[in-house]
């Protein structure tokens, strides 16, 4: 089929299975064609072989960051 390449069903499964957090790519070509961005900050992690990439998104955890929460009432007067 035009437009797949030989690991298309295992990158496909990667892909899904981590598509709440990550945006995973094939770039035919590259020295390192498989590659993941995380979708809320500013993390990119890169393989050569899908299922290694695969197994790092599912230990990777990013550090956990602060949220602005609403003010107190007290503290918005």
């Amino acid at each position: 089929m035009p437009g797949r390449f030989a690991d298309y069903p295992v990158f496909a499964a990667v892909a899904a299975r981590h598509h709440a957090r990550w945006e995973v790519t094939h770039h035919e070509g590259e020295p390192v064609p498989y590659r993941a961005r995380h979708r809320t900050c500013e993390i990119t992690l890169a393989s050569d072989d899908v299922e290694i990439l695969g197994f790092a998104l599912s230990a990777f955890e990013p550090a956990s960051y602060v949220r602005p929460y609403a003010p107190r009432a007290e503290e918005a007067r």
